[in-house]
């Protein structure tokens, strides 16, 4: 029985070494034929582009290359394919199956009847031939959008990778499938950084200078708007801003470029026209030249994008107070007849200079401007602005800036108040708060944090860090929380009172609704603010950024709103510029390619139609200022929203104003009703935000019991869509 097992083993090892002998030898059979047959084929595919190519060239028309195009596609080169599964050592049987080798750029449809290594006329377009012809003779770029090269360079650009790393990653992809063969072997490449940069580089007004183009830019950003919405218009409002830019914190080099932004299109999209680097401020207005002589002659004459002709207009030039002094070639706010917008006088105090006068100021005009007529405010240097020689409002058109004048007065107003003097002044009340209320506000701070939207970029915070706190997070307390979070913490009733009265007269003229109807009243209600901020915190407190104030109503009935011509969009670039530089050697080289490698991943811009709708806490509110109805969306369907609708919201307070004229609402959460609407319905309603009351450090009282306060999102949400 043993024996007849070890015969039975040693047969079955035999037949079991005759089969590995006779697979290793099919095997080395076919990969013979196989090599055979694609060398075979890649000729044929060489002859055929050469042929396509040879009839564009002699031609010499598109025409003809896209016919050559559409010859070399139809064709198909048949080569046969051997089955190892099938085939025998003597007498190979073929298959019909696609066959891919390992040639570079040709994959082949091997067919029975061309074994002998015939070739019919063309060859199969499988895999690797649609890529190659995309990537050499198809209408699709090599780094058009989607594809592998577009999203590297959106990877590269958008994580701020250094070009050692990109080249790094484009060297290891190199070695691996052929489709990334096809990459660039360089970051400049890949990016579209050109090296000619260097050479266009001038010197002006002590800076280092490179111009951009007004028109080339606008020609640029008019692209990724969606043609009907271009043709809509025929001229073309932009706002222009000047400002610096510290680099580095090791010396005083800085950036002072010249931005635009075109103020038809929303979402509104800021772009450089010029740039400069160099040490301290710029000696003189040279760098704006060339913008100034460009935008005159497209004023005047004009300018042709995609067939259609286009006027430019220039809305307003928005800088912070020194820029603005700076470009206006006038003196700085802390001269005597410092504010640009009336002809007050202000008086230094022995530490700061302080405009008292509240009422009945007399304005500047333009021809007043023009003529000189307030010699004290212009510099006497005999130079003057080359602003003048365009058709501009040189003083409606240099409005006092929000961020800066507005985000100064609420700073100082608040740190007066949590950091300031025990007493304002002789006979004055106390003002600062006490620190047991200091710490409840620092509570309610954090507090607040799980009630703010996405539409925020920054969260609230303690005011142990109010020294740092950044323009967004001021506004935030300007325009929407403060009225909340210092409730019943002030030092006196008048205090808060007075604060609210800011917060309603800001709210009212940020948002383009209410802003110019609204512009009288808000001119009285702001002189009453500051007015009772002399009488509060002294004469000390009305410094230029308070007197600014009196002038943001004429600037809402000019502009619309405040927010229109405020820099944050501006200030917003301004960080992207300086995550660009790379070396303190000519930074404004490292500027430009980095301006250069965003420019090339600029992709179409996203329009309103494109706002999702949000159905979780806190970014589910949604606020119908006209019916004074407030939502919060739970479901979404494809066509039609669920959502709980709070029924009669009451006014948060009436002093100076109904407070649901800005969109502030005190509701009682327990009174609501479940309601279907439509998609587009919410899509036209406000954001908003939910404050719970009873939620807040010292505000859990039966008073504010299942009560929260909704606040609709005033300022301009443009950023809320990328």
């Amino acid at each position: 029985m043993d024996d007849n097992f070890d015969d039975y083993d040693i047969l079955r090892n035999s037949y079991k070494s005759e089969a590995i002998r006779k697979k290793k030898l099919r095997r080395n059979y076919l990969t013979q034929k196989k090599a055979e047959y694609s060398k075979a084929a890649k000729e044929r595919c060489e002859r055929l582009k050469l042929a396509a190519l040879k009839n564009a060239i002699d031609n010499n028309t598109e025409e003809a290359i896209e016919i050559g195009r559409l010859n070399y596609d139809e064709e198909a080169v048949q080569v046969p394919v051997l089955d190892i599964n099938s085939a025998t050592e003597t007498h190979p049987e073929y298959s019909y199956q696609n066959y891919n080798p390992d040639a570079e750029d040709c994959s082949l449809n091997l067919s029975k009847e061309n074994s002998d290594l015939g070739v019919t006329e063309g060859y199969s377009s499988g895999e690797s031939e649609d890529n190659f012809a995309a990537f050499h003779y198809g209408s699709v770029e090599p780094d058009a959008p989607g594809t592998l090269w577009d999203d590297l360079r959106i990877a590269a650009t958008s994580t701020n990778m250094t070009t050692t790393q990109v080249d790094a990653i484009l060297a290891a992809l190199h070695k691996h499938p052929r489709e990334f063969r096809k990459l660039p072997k360089s970051c400049k490449t890949l990016l579209k950084v050109y090296s000619t940069i260097p050479q266009e580089i001038k010197s002006k007004s002590g800076h280092d200078y490179f111009y951009m183009g007004l028109e080339e830019q606008l020609n640029f950003i008019l692209k990724l708007y969606p043609e009907s919405d271009v043709k809509k218009h025929d001229t073309l409002l932009i706002t222009v801003n000047n400002d610096g830019l510290p680099l580095f914190k090791s010396n005083n080099i800085s950036c002072w470029p010249l931005l635009v932004r075109i103020d038809n299109f929303r979402p509104k999209k800021v772009f450089p026209v010029a740039v400069t680097a160099g040490p301290g401020k710029p000696h003189d207005l040279e760098y704006v030249n060339d913008f100034i002589n460009e935008a005159r002659q497209l004023m005047i004459n004009g300018f042709v994008f995609q067939g259609k002709k286009y006027l430019l207009g220039i809305n307003a030039v928005v800088c912070d107070a020194p820029a603005r002094a700076h470009v206006k070639h006038v003196r700085q706010y802390s001269a005597k007849f410092g504010c640009d917008q009336c002809e007050s006088k202000g008086f230094y105090d022995g530490k700061r200079m302080i405009w008292p006068r509240t009422s009945n100021l007399p304005l500047i005009t333009d021809a007043s401007f023009r003529a000189k007529s307030q010699p004290d405010h212009h510099k006497n240097d005999g130079k003057e602005t080359p602003f003048l020689q365009l058709s501009i409002d040189m003083v409606r058109s240099f409005p006092p800036d929000f961020m800066h004048q507005g985000g100064g007065c609420i700073k100082k107003l608040l740190m007066w108040n949590v950091l300031g003097p025990k007493t304002s002044g002789t006979g004055r009340p106390k003002c600062r708060m006490s620190t047991t209320n200091i710490v409840k506000l620092n509570k309610r701070m954090t507090q607040m944090r799980e009630f703010i939207p996405n539409c925020f970029s920054r969260k609230p915070r303690s005011f142990h860090d109010f020294a740092y706190f950044k323009a967004t997070e001021l506004r935030l307390l300007q325009l929407y929380t403060a009225k909340i979070v210092f409730k019943n913490l002030m030092a006196s009733k008048k205090i808060y009172q007075n604060l609210v009265t800011y917060n309603t007269v800001c709210a009212l003229l940020v948002d383009d609704r209410t802003a110019q109807p609204y512009s009288d009243f808000c001119q009285l209600v702001i002189q009453q603010f500051v007015d009772g901020c002399e009488e509060i915190y002294g004469s000390s407190f009305l410094v230029y950024n308070v007197h600014a104030q009196l002038h943001f109503p004429e600037v809402a009935k000019t502009h619309g709103s405040i927010d229109n011509v405020s820099a944050y969009a501006f200030e917003s670039k301004l960080g992207e510029f300086k995550k660009m530089v790379r070396s303190s050697h000519r930074p404004i080289v490292s500027l430009m390619k980095g301006i250069q490698k965003q420019q090339a991943t600029e992709g179409e811009v996203k329009t309103r139609q494109a706002i999702c709708i949000y159905t979780k806490a806190p970014n589910n509110i949604y606020i119908n200022i006209q019916e004074n109805k407030c939502y919060q969306a739970i479901i979404s369907h494809r066509e039609s929203v669920t959502c709980i609708e709070f029924l009669d919201p009451s006014p948060f307070y009436t002093y100076p104003i109904d407070s649901r004229k800005i969109g502030c609402y005190r509701v009682q959460t327990n009174h609501y009703r479940y309601i279907t609407v439509t998609a587009t319905y919410i899509m036209q309603c406000r954001r908003g935000m939910r404050v719970d009351l009873w939620k807040l450090e010292g505000m859990d009282g039966p008073e504010n019991e299942d009560t929260s306060v909704f606040m609709s999102v005033l300022h301009d949400q443009d950023h809320c869509l990328f």
